[in-house]
């Protein structure tokens, strides 16, 4: 669609020039959506993870991108040489990027197409995320027709192949399959766009931990959050996005919705839409206690929550002091007794109650 050029001012920074290519110059949907690039990137605040646009101006009748550079290579360059990245670093590139990523939402933009070719690794391995070329501004009505999609493929959320009116969230699915392409070193769905676009909606890609076991299972409960279907059940915004990886770098627990055991072991809820728990090896969730029937209580996610439902127990399920005899929608804090074993639920920040 355009061109880029590096320039320097006489005794000043480097800057990037970005024009319209003259074929399509023309064009009025381009020119509308290169004019749209240039007023959403106007209105994007100065932060480190997102490029700077320094002005625009004209340049003999079309308009021109002055930005600012981002000296390094980019993060599928990195892909590319090294195969993947340390845990611990990708962990801390997609912090930055969720960082960036809040910024732009609180001006009510939307990138769309936050994948490892539009993120900057600087020389001190800063990210910045670049090309905000197909960014949606929620204060202005869209460009695209129905049916269009914008964005690539491979990181794109379900709800965009859909068609529906997408938000913020939309950006939080991209960002964890980016994450998960730096970790493993190849994106979480792959294959023609029929294929991708039903492996997205269903939530199916090989975990992580079953390419690389290096990868810890709380980053991995991150990457499956963020990859989940329903945008309800990804995270609340960027900025939860960007706490929760600080937390897992800092050693901290994911904030995803789990049963906490005694022990302070955590049996994590997603991606499953329901987990029996029971001594039974086939439960979802084993739990090793004499007290807990084979098959003892099922815990199903829904649209506001989670459900707990007895499966006909022994020694009875009870939430607090009251025994479950129809299906009881979790609220955060709750204690949870299956015969003589105690767990408490975990919500994170997910809908709970």
């Amino acid at each position: 669609m355009g061109a880029a050029y590096l320039a320097r001012a006489p005794g000043g920074p480097p800057v990037v020039l970005k024009l319209l290519a003259p074929e399509v110059a023309d064009d009025p949907a381009l020119r509308a959506r290169f004019e749209r690039e240039a007023a959403t990137l106007r209105r994007l605040p100065r932060h480190p993870s997102l490029v700077s646009i320094e002005g625009v101006v004209d340049a003999a009748g079309e308009p021109c991108l002055v930005m600012g550079y981002v000296e390094g290579p980019t993060l599928a360059d990195e892909i590319r040489r090294l195969g993947r990245l340390a845990p611990d670093v990708a962990a801390r590139l997609a912090q930055q990027v969720a960082e960036g990523l809040q910024a732009a939402h609180a001006q009510g933009v939307i990138h769309r197409d936050v994948k490892p070719a539009n993120v900057i690794v600087g020389p001190e391995g800063r990210a910045t995320l670049v090309d905000f070329g197909v960014a949606k501004d929620l204060r202005r009505s869209a460009l695209t027709v129905p049916g269009q999609l914008l964005g690539t493929a491979a990181y794109l959320a379900p709800e965009l192949w859909s068609g529906e009116d997408a938000d913020a969230r939309a950006d939080l699915f991209s960002l964890g399959a980016t994450l998960y392409h730096t970790l493993v070193g190849a994106p979480p769905f792959e294959g023609d766009l029929g294929e991708i676009a039903d492996q997205a909606e269903a939530g199916d890609y090989p975990p992580p931990r079953e390419a690389f076991a290096d990868v810890p299972v709380e980053l991995e409960r991150v990457v499956v959050r963020l990859l989940m279907p329903d945008p309800a059940w990804r995270h609340a915004s960027a900025g939860a996005c960007a706490r929760d990886l600080e937390g897992v770098l800092a050693g901290r627990p994911a904030a995803t919705p789990c049963l906490v055991a005694p022990d302070g072991r955590r049996h994590a809820l997603l991606p499953a839409l329901r987990a029996t728990l029971g001594r039974d090896p086939a439960c979802e969730l084993v739990l090793d206690d004499a007290s807990v029937s084979r098959r003892h209580a099922q815990v199903a996610r829904e649209a506001g929550g989670y459900l707990l439902s007895d499966l006909g127990s022994s020694g009875g399920t009870f939430v607090g002091d009251e025994r479950v005899t129809a299906p009881r929608l979790l609220r955060e804090g709750d204690r949870l007794r299956l015969g003589g074993l105690e767990l408490r639920f975990d919500a994170g920040d997910a809908p709970a109650g």
